[in-house]
């Protein structure tokens, strides 16, 4: 393979991985989005609704901050976590169009491999 094809490849990569982290991570709130997804993936893999998390857990973690660490902050904090069911389906159709296209170029591809960190 030409060193064109490669150096194409890797600008696709960036390119993705660039307009991933401009649709879910925002700076600033990145413990915010993961606590987000972490508990949307919870709800997935028990087939619960979205509207869950911000009818019920979202109330319960409110509860839970101010109980455990009795203070404003804490309390604020946890409402920052975006929880709505728009936002959450918005991303989980983001990172499932990301898993598609990986998948179609994997099965496309002469060869792969991969890189540990």
């Amino acid at each position: 393979m030409p060193k064109v094809f490669f150096e194409a490849l890797l600008e696709s990569h960036w390119l993705q991985l660039s307009s991933f982290e401009n649709s879910v991570v925002k700076e600033g709130t990145n413990d915010l989005v993961l606590a987000s997804l972490e508990m949307a993936h919870v709800l997935m893999q028990r087939n619960c609704l979205y509207t869950k998390l911000e009818s019920v857990v979202l109330p319960c973690l409110e509860i839970t901050a101010d109980i455990l660490h009795g203070g404003k902050s804490f309390f604020d904090k946890v409402r920052q976590i975006p929880l709505s069911d728009n936002t959450l389906k918005r991303r989980c159709l983001h990172i499932l169009d990301l898993l598609k296209q990986l998948l179609h170029k994997l099965k496309k591809a002469q060869s792969f491999g991969i890189k540990s960190r």
